[in-house]
């Protein structure tokens, strides 16, 4: 993962990232305690606030308010680049009329804005270039200012009905199946289940959840479980335990999903985390 200057203290924390691996992408719904504004520069994904989804593209704007539960899904393996800056209301307690877009508004409903990518790729550019200040002070004062300056076009863009977009309503089936294959991950998962699970057939439910997640199921299962592999193996549990653990089958089809979205195989990983750790557990040592 490439990383770039973060900013960050108290009530203000500010990243730029890139990445290739999907894995990393991949992180459950999650809140925050303060505001988010997640602005996406690469990728291809799904973006679920609340039970709303959102289809992103490039230069896509998510503002997230505290406490709004979110999730980004990625669906192919692309390079992901994505600034996100929290920041806490008290910050612009002098400027509340900025908050609008953040607090009057109903949880999940109209997160997304369309900007200008070009304005903003230079506002959060800006912010960069503020977090490598070497004086402290100036790096709060002058952040807050980037700030209060970005908040403003964020509230010209949501006031233009043109900019603010409308995400869709989760389908219902969609939540279901997805609490049921989180609480399932690691037992025998395919489509026959899910159909039980619902009464509702196989390629129903497979349009359906693809067109509210951008994602067949059984994808969206694989990565899953890819993620999970992933935490396993940097605990150091092995590549063949690792399989049987998250639900695969055989080694053989966990091998040839691994490596389909890492791009190593599993014992390959496995080694180069285990030299990390060794690495880790020496550095500390006399």
């Amino acid at each position: 993962m490439d990383s770039y200057p973060i900013l960050t203290y108290d009530r203000f924390l500010y990243h730029h990232s890139r990445d290739n691996k999907l894995e990393n992408m991949q992180i459950a719904r999650h809140w925050h305690k303060m505001n988010e504004l997640y602005f996406f520069i690469s990728g291809d994904g799904t973006f679920l606030v609340e039970n709303t989804v959102y289809k992103l593209q490039p230069g896509d704007l998510i503002l997230l308010r505290a406490g709004e539960r979110h999730q980004f899904i990625p669906t192919t393996p692309v390079s992901y680049e994505r600034c996100c800056l929290h920041f806490d209301s008290s910050l612009m307690v002098d400027y509340s009329r900025l908050l609008s877009p953040f607090l009057n508004r109903e949880a999940g409903v109209h997160n997304l804005l369309r900007p200008d990518q070009e304005l903003f790729m230079d506002l959060f550019h800006r912010v960069e270039q503020a977090a490598a200040l070497p004086d402290e002070e100036a790096r709060r004062t002058l952040s807050v200012f980037l700030l209060g300056e970005i908040l403003t076009y964020v509230s010209m863009y949501a006031d233009d009905s043109v900019r603010l977009i409308g995400g869709a309503p989760m389908p219902p089936l969609v939540e279901t199946l997805l609490q049921y294959i989180h609480e399932h991950l690691c037992e025998p998962l395919n489509l026959d289940v899910l159909a039980e699970q619902v009464f509702m057939t196989k390629p129903h439910i497979g349009r359906v959840f693809k067109a509210a997640m951008g994602i067949a199921p059984m994808e969206y299962i694989t990565g899953k479980r890819i993620q999970l592999a992933q935490q396993l193996l940097q605990q150091g549990v092995g590549a063949e335990d690792t399989a049987a653990r998250c639900g695969f089958g055989d080694y053989s089809s966990f091998y040839r999903a691994y490596r389909r979205i890492m791009g190593r195989s599993p014992r390959r990983a496995e080694e180069e985390m285990g030299h990390e750790r060794d690495a880790g557990s020496g550095s500390g040592s006399v």
